[in-house]
C-alpha cells in the first residue's frame, strides 16, 4: 500500500488542491507505472519557497510549478528499502500554486487538469524519467500526457 504525505505551506492552499485528488492523482500515476507500497510527500507551496528550492538545488533563480526531489540515487545499484512493512520512500513533489495558476492561465486550460498534470510530471521524475526541454515531443512529455488522458478517461 502507498503512503501518500500531503503538506501544504497555507491551510488556504487545501482548497485549490484537495487532498482527495493529489492522493487520487498519485497513486493512480504510480499504479499506471507498476510502483507499489511506496511513500512519496507532497508539499504546496508558494512562488518565493519554490524560488528559494530552485535557487537552492538547481542554480535557477526564479519560481517554477514542480519540482521533485529523489530519494535515492539513480546511479546507485540498489535502493535501499524501508523498514520491514513499511513503504520504500521515493522522495518529494513540491508544487508552486502560484506558478501552476499562471500556467493554467497561460495555456487557457482548467486549473485543476493542470494540478493533475504536475502531480504526474513530478511522479515521473521520481521514478528517473527527465526531460532536457519543454518540447511536448520529448518522451518523458508524451508520457506525462498519456498518463493524464488515462486520468481524463477514467483509467485511474
Amino acid at each position: 500500500m502507498n503512503r501518500i504525505l500531503i503538506s501544504y505551506e497555507d491551510p488556504a492552499m487545501k482548497e485549490k488542491a484537495p487532498r482527495a485528488l493529489v492522493k487520487k492523482v498519485l497513486n493512480g500515476t504510480f499504479r499506471q507505472l507498476g510502483c507499489k507500497d511506496i511513500e512519496v510527500s507532497c508539499s504546496f507551496v508558494s512562488d518565493e519557497s519554490i524560488r528559494s528550492l530552485n535557487k537552492q538545488f538547481r542554480y535557477i533563480d526564479e519560481s517554477t510549478d514542480v519540482l521533485s526531489f529523489v530519494s535515492h540515487d539513480a546511479d546507485e545499484d540498489v535502493a535501499f528499502p524501508g523498514e520491514e512493512g513499511e513503504p520504500d520512500s521515493l522522495g518529494d513533489i513540491v508544487i508552486s500554486l502560484e506558478s501552476l495558476k499562471n500556467n493554467a492561465e497561460y495555456f487557457s486550460i482548467q486549473f485543476e487538469e493542470e494540478l493533475c498534470r504536475v502531480l504526474i510530471h513530478g511522479c515521473l521524475h521520481l521514478i528517473g524519467e527527465d526531460h532536457a526541454s519543454n518540447d511536448p515531443e520529448e518522451g518523458m512529455l508524451r508520457h506525462q500526457e498519456t498518463l493524464l488522458n488515462m486520468l481524463k478517461g477514467g483509467q485511474f
